[in-house]
């Protein structure tokens, strides 16, 4: 009873603290480490429950910190919509910036993309466009280079994709 006491605190500690701006993989190290550590306690006794709590908080803080670390799908669907945005809209060579509005948890913070070369694909039978994009998320950049091509139905349709 007193390690699941222990646990319910740590978790209060977590999501409280991760309310207060802490980034997506902090907030999900803390959320995790809290929640396997919840979970851990309601096993073994005396020595065992203690290890159990240890490996559940050491197992829940490393999956959580992994699904935080990456882009959420509001911040995928939000950069998909950029680049289409930018494909739509912008001469090859030219470039298009956004910053993006921050919430109470840190992501994607801008969006860099550049059209390069546009051509028509005759085995996609489609209008395509090759792009650099430059992302930020979490203060860290990443840089693709890409090959996106345009469906029927108007939408861009992205056929290979690597960082650079």
């Amino acid at each position: 009873m007193k390690y699941l006491t222990h646990s319910l605190l740590l978790l209060i500690v977590a999501i409280s603290a991760a309310a207060c701006n802490f980034n997506k993989q902090s907030a999900g190290t803390l959320l995790g480490g809290a929640t396997g550590a919840l979970v851990g306690s309601q096993f073994g006794g005396g020595k065992g429950q203690i290890v159990a709590t240890a490996a559940g908080t050491l197992l829940g803080a490393y999956v959580g910190q992994s699904i935080g670390a990456s882009l959420d799908k509001a911040d995928k669907l939000a950069l998909r919509n950029m680049t289409s945005q930018a494909l739509n809209s912008v001469d090859d060579g030219q470039t298009k910036k956004w910053k993006v509005q921050q919430g109470a948890n840190k992501g994607l913070q801008s969006v860099t993309v550049q059209p390069v070369n546009s051509f028509y694909d005759r085995v996609e039978a489609a209008y395509c466009r090759e792009f650099q994009q430059t992302i930020i998320v979490d203060g860290q950049e990443a840089r693709a280079y890409g090959t996106a091509c345009r469906q029927n139905d108007g939408a861009w349709k992205i056929k290979q994709e690597r960082n650079i």
